[in-house]
């Protein structure tokens, strides 16, 4: 009898447990299954699985780079996806600094993978392609794509003049570890210095800047959050099951971005100009933001809130930060002096937007 009792417990244990598995797991297969089948973008995720198995099957290099490329193209879909339901869940102030503070999520990705492989070169590029992709590309596509919906199209620029001047400092910030390079009579050891001292002004200088946008401007960012939180609501999404997405998103990201960077070097071997037409061309063009355009019809100021602030974001936080964790990690060669090219070609793309937007309308 008592082992009738004891077989009937464990029965009863096990339907038990049956239960409430299938009360924990049920949700959240539902959840995430909503989430994957959300937007046809995550057919690209096929890629994620297919780019791991090519690398450690020791595929073409070729075939890497496209195919993690694109993994890494469905990766932040998905993560954007996530983010926007976990920004809906912790109140406006904080969902702005939180979209804020990842929306260059990629930059930092891929910028933190060339660094750990102690590719300078190819890192300083495409920290000058994502900046000059967000003053010239996007704001073009954005004008381009909102002259189909209204013919005239206007802009505070009393609002907007913060953030060109803030890109101005920004931009300045490079030219001086630059120019200091170039003189003769200064050691590299000197550069250097001067570029960390430099690095840590313009991370203040950010702090300060982020922390006016977030007290004065924050009925601007209020709008855009309330939006994505209509499109997040819909999902039905919990913000764990959000958050776990996004750090999953985030972790593949990486190890893709990660094989992405290893076929450029196997790649630079055969052709020696695609090491640089992948730093400048297609890595900031991942980095770019969609949403941005989509604003253009609906408002030219969000338009410019994302786009500006992305680079602001780009040269006054992330290129110092790297500096800084370059300096920790004993690598001397980064610092913020690049090729006179490239700061040539930032101060032109500046100087271009700011004369843009003395002109406080677009007529089309």
């Amino acid at each position: 009898m008592d082992r009738a009792l004891n077989l009937a417990r464990l029965q009863h244990l096990c339907r038990s447990s049956l239960t409430a598995s299938r009360s924990v797991l049920g949700p959240l297969v539902a959840q995430t299954g909503r989430v994957l089948l959300g937007s046809w973008v995550n057919i690209l995720l096929f890629c994620v699985p297919a780019g791991l198995a090519l690398n450690y099957t020791s595929g073409p290099a070729l075939a890497i780079f496209i195919v993690n490329f694109f993994a890494a193209v469905g990766l932040l879909a998905l993560g954007d996806t996530a983010l926007e339901c976990i920004t809906s869940r912790v109140g406006s102030l904080y969902g702005s600094l939180l979209y804020i503070s990842t929306s260059n999520l990629m930059q930092m990705i891929s910028s933190i993978v060339l660094l750990v492989q102690n590719q300078v070169d190819l890192l300083q590029v495409s920290l000058v392609g994502s900046l000059l992709a967000n003053i010239l590309l996007l704001p073009a596509l954005s004008i381009f794509y909102a002259a189909f919906r209204r013919k005239f199209m206007a802009h505070n620029y009393h609002i907007n003049r913060n953030y060109t001047l803030m890109l101005s400092l920004a931009v300045s910030g490079f030219i001086i570890p630059t120019v200091f390079d170039r003189e003769p009579i200064f050691s590299p050891a000197s550069t250097a210095a001067v570029s960390r001292a430099t690095s840590i002004i313009l991370m203040l200088a950010y702090g300060a800047h982020l922390y006016f946008q977030l007290s004065v401007h924050r009925n601007r960012f209020g709008h855009f959050m309330r939006e994505r939180h209509e499109k997040a609501d819909e999902l039905l999404i919990s913000i764990r099951v959000a958050l776990g997405i996004f750090v999953v998103t985030s972790v593949l990201l990486y190890f893709c971005v990660d094989l992405v960077v290893n076929s450029i070097q196997e790649l630079e071997e055969d052709s020696s100009g695609f090491g640089f037409f992948t730093g400048f061309i297609l890595i900031p063009i991942l980095n770019c933001d969609v949403a941005a355009v989509e604003q253009a019809g609906r408002s030219m100021d969000l338009m410019l809130m994302f786009t500006i602030g992305k680079c602001i974001q780009s040269a006054l936080l992330i290129a110092p930060f790297l500096v800084v964790i370059s300096w920790g990690m004993g690598i001397d060669t980064l610092n913020l002096s690049f090729d006179l090219w490239m700061v040539v070609s930032l101060f032109i793309s500046v100087y271009i937007l700011n004369t843009l937007l003395i002109r406080e309308s677009f007529n089309c």
